[in-house]
């Protein structure tokens, strides 16, 4: 029954945690199946040349987290952890132990003042009538309550590095496939330089001069190629367990930002009401004051009874073999002249009060990290939208013209050059702004609580 009770709390404590992973694990398949709309540079994924290794298998954000459930071992280290004070409730409320003495008295020499030999056995029980038992099982209680939220808290904390882990890898992911389209297009500017060459011009200049912009821009992609080896390594720390770094492969593209028109005052009330830290360091400030009930409580006087049987032998003036018995009763009681609890009392009083500090603390704490997230996330998305409806186009455009120019000889392969670097840079800051504003967005969901609306 013990264990059975042992494990009925323990698959309690991870209920809070199970159904926080499971809705992330929900949310997560969405954006999944709405990412994979998206396309192009950005998914970083190219047919692998000849000769080389095949690519990493891919890995949907939703199949991510449900590895990170099963595999990552600070999560299993964490229920532990909570089982641990849950064992703390049982022995708060367990009754002290019986004591039982025996006494025996031989007589050596001189004249006996009441036998020859006497036995007495005797148990005593302390009775704590005073209600520390029931303070103490419940300041366990609350600790451990606390403990949980603690535990679904820190879940959804590394649920959270699991999901920038993924941001990262398909940020690395899209740098390196606007890399190797880079490349893709100096190739097109190849064919131009050729068709001339037919056309018998000699653009020796030309193509060294495209030969430089070959060179610095692999340069580049091996670079990236290196971010995105790290990207990888760091994914597979996020999920835990034994995943192999090189086997994973971001399989959804990255969604579109949106703009967060929401009040950052609302959402400030709403983490405060659904946040896990929250009532963490409420039920802590509980447990507190329940540990004051208790200490307060244990100074009362407990009584202690206790009762026995006494046996002699040998009693002077008696017959030969004369023996006799007796019941024994006792009762004490101690008293509390010298320690009355005043060291006990005034620390579990202070730290009751450290904790009412905390939990407003944690409060205030909380109220600025969403007003500063939605912020955050308000101007990052907006520039990325900003930046895309001012230069995208724009620099689409000038590289088209530069093209056309350079084909019929009006141009010069640094305009042309020149261009395919613009458009370039272009959609590597595109690139940039839309992961500073996914996560933005990604610390404001953070923020928010496993359950932001």
């Amino acid at each position: 029954m013990p264990d059975d009770a042992r494990m009925c709390r323990r698959s309690c404590s991870l209920a809070v945690l199970t159904l926080v992973l499971l809705c992330q694990s929900a949310h997560a398949e969405a954006i999944s199946s709405a990412s994979r709309t998206f396309a192009g540079a950005a998914t970083g994924s190219a047919p692998p040349a000849a000769g080389s290794r095949a690519a990493p298998q891919g890995l949907t954000l939703a199949q991510a987290v449900g590895r990170f459930r099963r595999e990552n071992l600070r999560l299993l280290a964490a229920e532990y952890e909570v089982s641990a004070t849950r064992a703390d409730i049982i022995a708060a409320g367990l009754l002290p132990n019986p004591r039982v003495s025996l006494d025996a008295y031989f007589h050596v020499h001189g004249q006996p003042n009441s036998a020859e030999r006497e036995y007495a056995i005797q148990l005593s029980q302390a009775l704590p009538l005073s209600g520390r038992l029931s303070e103490s099982r419940d300041a366990a209680q609350l600790t451990a309550s606390a403990s949980e939220r603690e535990f679904a808290a820190a879940g959804f904390q590394l649920l959270g590095e699991l999901q920038r882990a993924y941001l990262s890898l398909q940020l690395a992911q899209a740098e390196h496939g606007v890399l190797l389209a880079g490349l893709a297009d100096l190739e097109s500017v190849e064919r131009i330089l050729e068709a001339r060459a037919a056309a018998g011009a000699n653009p020796e200049y030309d193509r060294l001069r495209l030969q430089l912009e070959r060179g610095n821009l692999r340069a580049r992609a091996a670079e990236a190629e290196a971010r995105l080896s790290d990207a990888r390594s760091n994914l597979s720390a996020a999920i835990g367990g034994t995943v192999e770094s090189a086997e994973l492969q971001a399989a959804d593209a990255p969604v579109e930002p949106s703009l967060d028109e929401r009040d950052p005052s609302l959402l400030a009330r709403w983490a405060l009401a659904h946040r896990h830290e929250i009532a963490a360091t409420r039920l802590s400030t509980g447990a507190a004051e329940a540990r004051l009930r208790a200490a307060r409580r244990r100074v009362i006087p407990e009584p202690e009874l206790g009762i026995g049987y006494a046996r002699w032998s040998g009693i002077p003036g008696a017959e030969p073999g004369s023996s006799g018995g007796a019941l024994l009763a006792s009762a004490s009681i101690p008293l509390p002249l010298f320690d009355h609890g005043q060291g006990t009392i005034d620390r579990q009083l202070e730290l009751s009060r450290a904790a009412r500090v905390r939990e407003r603390d944690q409060r205030n704490s909380i109220e600025r990290e969403v007003e500063r997230a939605a912020h955050a996330a308000r101007l990052s998305a907006a520039a990325y939208h900003r930046y895309r409806a001012e230069s995208s186009h724009v620099a689409d455009s000038v590289r088209r013209i530069a093209e056309l120019t350079y084909r019929e000889g009006r141009g010069t392969i640094l305009e042309l050059l020149d261009a395919y670097s613009s458009y370039l840079r272009v959609e590597e800051k595109a690139l940039e702004l839309r992961f500073v504003a996914l996560s933005a967005a990604l610390d404001l969901e953070q923020a928010m609580g496993p359950t932001a609306p």
